[in-house]
């Protein structure tokens, strides 16, 4: 088994784990920008919420809702995950 690195993220979580995800995502204008307004564009930090389903080699998928099928699947690419933060839910 490879040794976990320093601050290396873990993706490896049971079924119906709640996760926090922060991760970076792309951004795109709609419309004619000045050029000066366009090399302003820059990337959006976005953090989502969501039950764990899986993950493979490229990507984790976490869901709004699990029962006999699953509601609003999200799938964020492993390479632009910042954190993950694991919601303790209390009985």
């Amino acid at each position: 088994m490879a040794k976990k690195k320093k601050n290396e993220i873990s993706f490896e979580y049971g079924l119906g784990t709640l996760l926090i995800i922060k991760w970076t995502d792309i951004c795109s204008y709609d419309g004619w920008l000045e050029k000066e307004e366009s090399e302003k564009a820059r990337l959006i930090d976005a953090v989502s919420v969501g039950w764990f389903l899986n993950t493979d080699e490229t990507a984790i998928r976490i869901t709004g809702t699990i029962a006999d099928n699953t509601n609003n699947v999200l799938v964020i690419p492993k390479a632009v995950v910042k954190e993950i933060q694991v919601v303790e839910i209390g009985d």
